[in-house]
């Protein structure tokens, strides 16, 4: 799908060019777009009402991923575990060592605690009264988790709005479309999750027919 794209709308890149290349161009977007108030998030993320969780999921994950906040939803920063217990480190070794562990451990923890709410309380903004009051997750992972698990069913009428989305989709003019045809990448890939998948001709088709007209 990646060299799909590229040779669609990137025909002069090199074809020495790896997907970290792109990678880095969409991280100088992120770097341009970068928003971090209430405000932002609710003209980025359409709240979640139980209908529309595919569009909603993509782009609240682009949100935290601008935010630098995805590391804490998607597992790759996890708590710190504690040292062991202190009567273990007066056994095993001294006592000085174990308490230098430890103010580590409370300020790694501090630090965690603090991105994970950040994150976790992300997620509630974007989420409707109704799903917010039933769902009291203690941790963002765990929230996102939930909601997965409740929304990421392959109903009819989802695989149809997100096959929607696709075919509306247009680039935005005078840009950089590698964040836009990475949404549609995405879009893609939640129809495969939910057995839809898509033929590799089909999605060139869609991918032209977001060019701007000229």
């Amino acid at each position: 799908m990646y060299l799909c794209a590229r040779h669609l709308f990137f025909p002069f890149w090199p074809a020495y060019c790896s997907k970290n290349d792109a990678n880095n161009v969409l991280n100088i977007f992120y770097n341009n777009i970068h928003m971090s108030s209430t405000s932002s998030i609710v003209s980025l993320v359409s709240l979640l009402d139980g209908t529309n969780y595919h569009q909603w999921a993509i782009a609240m994950k682009a949100y935290l991923q601008v935010q630098e906040l995805w590391s804490i939803v998607g597992g790759h920063k996890i708590a710190p575990k504690r040292p062991a217990s202190l009567d273990n480190a007066i056994k095993n070794k001294q006592k000085t060592i174990y308490n230098t562990e430890l103010a580590e451990y409370s300020t790694k923890y501090e630090a965690w605690t603090l991105k994970d709410e950040k994150t976790h309380s992300t997620i509630l903004l974007c989420l409707n009264v109704t799903i917010q009051a039933t769902h009291k997750a203690n941790t963002a992972r765990e929230l996102w988790l939930e909601l997965e698990e409740e929304f990421n069913q392959p109903y009819n009428m989802t695989i149809f709005s997100d096959f929607k989305f696709c075919l509306d989709y247009h680039l935005s003019d005078n840009s950089d479309p590698m964040p836009d045809i990475l949404k549609i990448e995405d879009c893609f890939n939640c129809l495969a999750n939910q057995q839809c998948s898509i033929l590799e001709l089909i999605k060139e088709i869609v991918l032209l027919n977001t060019l701007p007209p000229r």
